[in-house]
């Protein structure tokens, strides 16, 4: 049996679990690019960003930058991100009802 998420499909009964993967990367000019945006408070993530005190988000600047900039910390910079997604395929075990064994494969 395969780990992550292309377990609980296989777990439920299928005979035969797709699994695929997408990358992606970003490009930035600069790192205000990718600051300016965590500043919106527009997804829940940006909203905790923007919700920092003072204090906090500057830190988090500093190491970001840090992480993501040159000694320079100027110039451009990309980001890649990757995720997997699994399907069941059409087959399933002879007399498995797959919502019942998905559900204890979820527990």
């Amino acid at each position: 049996m395969k780990g992550g998420v292309a377990a609980i499909p296989e777990a439920a009964g299928p005979a035969d679990v797709e699994t695929a993967r997408l990358a992606a990367t970003i490009s930035y000019a600069s790192f205000d690019d990718l600051w300016q945006p965590l500043l919106s408070g527009s997804t829940p993530v940006t909203a905790a960003v923007a919700a920092l005190p003072p204090a906090a988000r500057e830190q988090m600047h500093r190491r970001l930058a840090e992480r993501f900039l040159d000694e320079s910390h100027n110039g451009s910079f990309s980001l890649q991100a990757e995720a997997s997604r699994s399907a069941a395929g059409s087959g399933g075990r002879p007399g498995c009802d797959n919502r019942r064994e998905l559900a204890r494969a979820e527990a």
